[in-house]
């Protein structure tokens, strides 16, 4: 049984992600625990990092409220600044692809990630020509020549699929049920 839940980002514990120099803190506060058709996570980035790689969903929407910090959201149309108290949406399909980094040398960005929650959905990533999807009975990844193995969920969650020559962690992240592994952002 859902119930109403109230939480502050200050005191949640997140999970940080760790990729070679890059790294960020999720901090997941409404999630399938909680709600059935929405999540929300709160976001820190270090300065100069990203959050997640460049992507776009084929079923979900998002949005992002920047609480304190610069940002630059790389779009398929070209980048974007944001700003404290700046709100912006993506929408499905490839004309809502994005990637956030930190603007600054000195100050944490920290935004809340607003998300839909549509399953199945598929995440397309673009710059390494990735696909992950979500389904109600399983999850996993495939790239573009469906190049698929079969690999245990570190998470020890039954099994999932990945490409054989992906080497990056698979985490939990994104709406407590979506996966974002390989968060590569190439800015250009």
């Amino acid at each position: 049984m859902k119930k109403i839940s109230v939480k502050n980002y200050k005191t949640e514990k997140g999970q940080e992600i760790v990729q070679g120099e890059n790294k960020f803190v999720v901090k997941p506060v409404i999630g399938l625990d909680s709600a059935k058709q929405c999540a929300i996570h709160f976001v820190e980035v270090e300065p100069k990092n990203f959050a997640f790689g460049y992507h776009y969903h084929e079923m979900n929407e998002e949005a992002f409220y920047i609480i304190s910090g610069s940002g630059i959201v790389r779009t398929r149309d070209g980048d974007i600044k944001v700003n404290t108290g700046d709100v912006i949406t993506f929408p499905t399909g490839p004309e809502g692809s994005h990637c956030i980094r930190n603007a600054s040398d000195t100050e944490k960005l920290v935004y809340i990630d607003f998300d839909t929650i549509n399953i199945p959905d598929l995440v397309h990533l673009p710059d390494i020509k990735k696909v992950m999807y979500t389904g109600a009975y399983s999850k996993g990844m495939f790239d573009d020549n469906n190049n698929i193995s079969i690999s245990r969920n570190p998470f020890g969650d039954s099994f999932f699929l990945t490409p054989a020559e992906c080497v990056c962690p698979i985490t939990y992240i994104h709406a407590g049920i979506l996966w974002r592994s390989l968060r590569l952002c190439l800015f250009r």
